[in-house]
């Protein structure tokens, strides 16, 4: 597994080329070296945060966009950010879902999705199971916490805070 030398994350990080959704598991190991490479030449390649017999998440980086999946003992992705970068070294979150599953199975009964903008709207979408029909609200927040900085290769830390 490759590993950042210069981790600041208690969790190890390992590089892939991506994230296989069905089968709940990287793909494609990269050297830290590679995936170096392709963070400078802002092509896509994927984070695994935590240990691969059981990750904490991972984060799909592609240029100046960040997906951030955190995932729940049975490998499912329960939560997830998408960052992009606003300018002045600083990316915004624009997305959060949060999703309940079924019992132990892959099957979502229940979808929240949050959208924000910058000027402080947000949109509310929830979803239940059967997801014939949606539930859809705006309102205005303070988006001031969805600011962070733009993360250098390697250091991850201010995406991955779940508390937002």
């Amino acid at each position: 597994m490759a590993r950042s030398t210069d981790l600041v994350t208690p969790w190890p990080l390992s590089y892939y080329e991506r994230w296989h959704r069905y089968a709940k598991e990287p793909v494609g190991l990269l050297t830290e070296e590679a995936a170096r490479k392709l963070d400078a030449a802002a092509e896509p390649y994927t984070v695994v945060i935590g240990g691969p017999d059981r990750p904490y998440g991972f984060i799909e980086v592609s240029g100046d966009c960040y997906g951030v999946s955190f995932l729940d003992e049975r490998g499912r992705e329960y939560l997830m950010y998408t960052f992009e970068e606003s300018g002045n070294g600083r990316v915004f979150l624009k997305e959060a879902t949060h999703r309940d599953y079924e019992g132990d199975s892959d099957t979502v009964s229940k979808a929240t999705i949050y959208r924000f903008w910058t000027d402080g709207r947000v949109m509310i979408e929830r979803a239940e199971q059967p997801f014939k029909q949606t539930n859809v609200s705006e309102s205005r927040t303070d988006v001031s916490r969805n600011w962070e900085t733009k993360p250098t290769f390697g250091r991850y830390d201010q995406l991955l805070g779940k508390d937002r």
